[in-house]
């Protein structure tokens, strides 16, 4: 049974439309060049680095092309210090560089009135090729994308979207890169460092125990604030295992009604109420936002600390 639609999506409309592109017979007249996002960043002497991996990945074609916006955050030269673009295998460098595009024309502004919140980039790096998400924040009166990249110069205009320059490549993310950029999340955060979960929760495929992918139920910070005992030692170890499956990429439309296999139990999700409760809990805790897709896993939101049978 699916999710209602009521649930936040962890990308909100404007991020997630396609504009097309108008071109009028101006545009094609010998002479006038078309500004779009690969000849402004051939242009910019800040891009050069950049631009040179678009060319070695193919990816300068597909963002050259009309009839779709995109959003495209620019590593500048400053970024790739000590990085060599041949140390990359090419299919791997055009990950990283499609994890720095977005589909849609956005904004600082679009960005800034949202305050903070996720899209989707065009990278395919999460289970079963599915497009991993990316966190932004506008505190502070700037903007960085998952804690790791700053916009030095926004809203580089092209005729087929726009480029933010930033001061850093933003790596494929891995779930605990949401958790710690998400500042709703940062009780969370304290609490898998003080159970020594983190590097646990950075695995791959295969690698570690437990195995990724994980489907992580992540309680907010209201969500730790409201507990009456908040456990220590091994009890706080269970509780943060309880809210993780193991072996499952789990997104929402995948969730059904019944018992979800955890680390530390079974918990039970009402997919048309969008709940999940714990054995322990007198009442279920609400999703609230969905799909966080990284790398090695799914997170989805939630508002209360799952508790085991005690």
């Amino acid at each position: 049974m699916k999710m209602k639609t009521s649930i936040k999506p962890i990308a909100f409309a404007l991020l997630t439309t396609l504009f097309v592109v108008s071109c009028s017979d101006d545009d094609d007249a010998p002479g006038i060049a078309d500004n779009n996002i690969v000849n402004t960043a051939d242009a910019d002497s800040e891009l050069t680095i950049f631009s040179e991996a678009l060319e070695l990945t193919d990816l300068d074609d597909v963002l050259a092309s009309a009839g779709t916006n995109y959003t495209v955050l620019a590593p500048t030269n400053s970024a790739f210090e000590g990085i060599s673009l041949s140390d990359f295998e090419t299919s791997d460098l055009r990950t990283l560089l499609l994890n720095h595009v977005i589909i849609g024309n956005v904004t600082s502004a679009d960005l800034t009135a949202s305050g903070s919140g996720y899209s989707t980039t065009e990278a395919t790096a999460g289970p079963a090729d599915s497009k991993v998400s990316i966190y932004y924040d506008t505190a502070n009166n700037t903007v960085r994308f998952n804690n790791t990249a700053t916009v030095s110069q926004a809203d580089i205009p092209a005729t087929n979207g726009v480029i933010h320059k930033v001061d850093n490549i933003i790596s494929i993310p891995d779930v605990t890169t949401f958790v710690i950029a998400d500042s709703n999340l940062s009780a969370l955060e304290s609490a898998l460092a003080d159970a020594s979960l983190v590097t646990a929760l950075q695995a791959e495929n295969g690698e570690g125990t437990p195995e990724a992918p994980f489907t992580i139920f992540a309680p907010d910070n209201a969500a730790f604030n409201d507990l009456e005992t908040v456990p220590t030692g091994e009890d706080l170890s269970n509780v943060l295992q309880y809210h993780v499956a193991a072996q499952a990429n789990v997104r929402s439309s995948q969730l059904s009604d019944g018992d979800l296999n955890t680390l530390t139990g079974t918990v039970t999700i009402d997919a048309s109420a969008a709940t999940v409760k714990g054995a322990g809990n007198a009442s279920a805790s609400a999703i609230t936002t969905v799909d966080i897709q990284a790398s090695n896993g799914v997170i989805h939101i939630i508002d209360e600390v799952l508790l085991p049978a005690m």
